[in-house]
């Protein structure tokens, strides 16, 4: 199976400009917003690149925008799989 996650991975932190990402799952439900921060997989079990993204609605960003840079003592966001991204699209904030 094609790993994207590096993909995305790369074009994502290519840049210091977050833009909000359209991120369509699986089962269709479409979620717009930012990355901020990840959870790499294991290569030596099959994993891909990255397994989880932790999330952040768009309407979250700008009341959360000091804690891009996290420090693990705020519970916001959401987890996504990675095996549960259909396709991740980059649009502006």
């Amino acid at each position: 199976m094609k790993d994207d996650s590096k993909e995305i991975f790369k074009k994502y932190y290519s840049t210091d400009k977050k833009n909000i990402l359209k991120i369509t799952l699986k089962d269709n439900t479409v979620l717009e917003g930012v990355f901020i921060s990840y959870f790499h997989g294991d290569e030596d079990f099959g994993e891909p690149y990255i397994v989880k993204w932790h999330f952040l609605d768009k309407d979250d960003v700008e009341k959360h925008d000091h804690l891009i840079s996290l420090d693990g003592s705020e519970d916001y966001g959401k987890i996504i799989f990675q095996k549960d991204i259909k396709r991740v699209e980059f649009t502006t904030k």
